[in-house]
């Protein structure tokens, strides 16, 4: 009988879990008065300032605060959830990842760090001891060599091939490129169930923002960006191009090969002459389209096998792609 088998990034879940279990706002003191306001966040301190019709000067120095809540209540709401999600889902098996070791991604010679955006996020207080908990009281295992995000992957297309149904809970858009596994979303209280599709398809909200599943919505992040992760495949590139631009030439392909075909079309558009930069370490590189392509395939797309080498051949040889 087919098990379904429940796969979570833990990562995820403990600092959600942290973070919504904490107060945070910013004190604002007026160095020349030594007085100090506190306010909500950065948004509501600039809209009050609007209002006084005040500029923001260096006399503002602004800190950020955290008041947290008791770590047993981060336990509890941890414990909850993924509860909620294994009864609620009738898995036969709960797996958890949490927590990465020699990520290959922080060694790509990107011209701005992998993830280096985030180097002055505010963490939760109670993060790490969340991420302990997960390891000590539900097995949650470390991505070695990789992301949590890859982990989920992996165990994914182990369970699919096995016979299995592996669900995922949606957590991070980078799940949105799973074809053929399943993700879990959290709709009006219910959960649903979703499988991924293998082409997919891409919305243009009125925002402007894209949004989008299957393959597709991978070869979105892979010629556009992933900011989150602070990679932008066009950042050396003197073309101008936006995320209205990457939607504009990948939505009305009709099938993965006529895809992947634009996606290696608009890097020859990016990179149309072999050229030398700079990585984020300051280390000369050589570079042409074709080296590109490959470099920005590696930061989006996650593995689905241990021996998955991250490279984008793989997806050109199933689909028939030639360069």
């Amino acid at each position: 009988m087919n098990k379904r088998v429940l796969i979570l990034d833990g990562d995820s879940i403990a600092y959600k879990c942290a973070a919504a279990t904490e107060q945070r706002m910013i004190e604002v003191l007026h160095k020349p008065t030594q007085r100090t306001k506190t306010f909500k966040h950065r948004t509501e301190f600039k809209a009050a300032m609007k209002a006084k019709n005040k500029e923001i000067t260096p006399d503002y120095e602004i800190a950020d605060k955290q008041i947290p809540s008791e770590l047993d209540v981060v336990l509890n709401t941890m414990k909850q959830h993924i509860t909620r999600l294994e009864d609620g889902l009738f898995a036969d098996k709960v797996v958890i990842y949490c927590g990465e070791q020699d990520n290959f991604r922080k060694q790509l010679p990107l011209p701005s760090e992998y993830k280096g955006n985030r180097k002055d996020t505010i963490r939760p207080v109670h993060l790490a001891a969340a991420k302990e908990y997960l390891a000590r009281i539900w097995k949650a295992e470390k991505a070695v060599g990789y992301e949590v995000d890859d982990a989920c992957c992996i165990r994914g297309y182990d369970e699919l091939h096995k016979g299995n149904v592996p669900l995922l809970f949606h957590y991070d858009k980078d799940q949105n490129s799973h074809n053929g596994l399943i993700l879990v979303d959290e709709i009006e209280e219910q959960l649903v169930e979703e499988e991924i599709p293998e082409l997919g398809y891409l919305v243009l909200d009125t925002k402007g923002k894209v949004k989008g599943k299957g393959l597709m919505f991978l070869c979105h992040q892979w010629i556009f960006s992933d900011m989150t992760d602070g990679f932008r495949a066009y950042e050396l590139s003197k073309v101008a191009f936006g995320e209205k631009s990457s939607y504009n030439v990948l939505h009305k392909a009709t099938s993965v090969k006529e895809l992947l075909e634009l996606v290696i079309k608009q890097f020859k558009i990016f990179y149309p002459e072999p050229f030398v930069y700079n990585d984020w370490r300051g280390i000369e590189h050589q570079a042409d389209w074709q080296s590109m392509m490959e470099m920005y395939f590696a930061c989006c797309w996650m593995k689905r096998s241990k021996q998955d080498d991250s490279k984008p051949y793989q997806l050109f040889n199933q689909y028939g792609v030639t360069l």
